[in-house]
């Protein structure tokens, strides 16, 4: 019975050990995510195991917010507010203790050209805020060419052939990461391999911020719709 009792004992004190050291068992926050529509022609619903969680999501729209999820398999879609059509649907597990952007890019009615149908993508942020004097910049590619011209990868820089900021090139709906100093900045999002430039912008940049930078809008469209560098601001923990 002493034999036993000192067993029992031990195995307690190694359960509390392996709970107390490593972090291995540990409980992490639940992970956050914050959806974002940066489709032109839909207002969006975002979806988790087939509930409404975001709705009415316009273009360049987002939750402005955080929302938290369990870290566990989830189905995330989306379907265009008003109906119940899933447009895009993905099941991915969320890591605890993360902070995930969801992205809706494409066009919903994009005809034949599959290339640029409406979808959206997972993205992970680093809120914590930047060292000094540096801004943390996630660039987007979300900018679709119009019927029958086939979109292209964009480089976010300085203009000119001597820029000091020279972002990686971004297809459709993929991202780059810089941190850049703060104050002002003239950028151009430009084709890759040319010198076409779609899009320029001028931008103060705060030290400490964490900013979404998109190439958004269509070829020929106008108003809020035409190419442009637009920016959305994720708050820093």
């Amino acid at each position: 019975m002493k034999l036993s009792s000192r067993i029992i004992g031990f195995g307690l004190l190694v359960g509390t050990l392996v709970a107390c050291g490593g972090g291995s068992s540990a409980v992490l926050p639940d992970p956050n995510y914050r959806f974002i529509n940066f489709c032109t022609d839909a207002k969006l619903d975002l979806l988790v195991d087939d509930t409404i969680e975001v709705t009415n999501i316009d273009f360049l729209d987002d939750t402005t917010t955080f929302k938290s999820v369990e870290p566990e398999l989830k189905d995330f879609s989306i379907q265009e507010t008003g109906s119940t059509v899933i447009i895009d649907s993905q099941v991915a597990t969320l890591v605890g203790n993360t902070n995930t952007l969801v992205m809706a890019y494409g066009l919903n009615n994009f005809g034949t050209e599959n290339e640029k149908r409406l979808r959206f993508s997972f993205q992970q942020v680093n809120r914590i805020t930047p060292n000094g004097s540096k801004a943390r910049v996630y660039a987007f590619n979300a900018f679709n060419r119009d019927v029958g011209n086939q979109n292209f990868a964009v480089v976010f820089k300085n203009p000119g052939t001597l820029s000091s900021i020279n972002f990686s090139a971004v297809n459709l709906g993929e991202f780059s990461i810089q941190e850049i100093d703060s104050g002002p900045q003239t950028l151009v999002a430009q084709r890759q391999n040319t010198e076409t430039e779609v899009a320029t912008v001028t931008k103060t940049f705060e030290a400490g911020k964490v900013y979404i930078m998109a190439l958004t809008g269509t070829e020929s469209g106008t108003g809020a719709k035409a190419p442009a560098i637009s920016f959305i601001e994720i708050p820093t923990l």
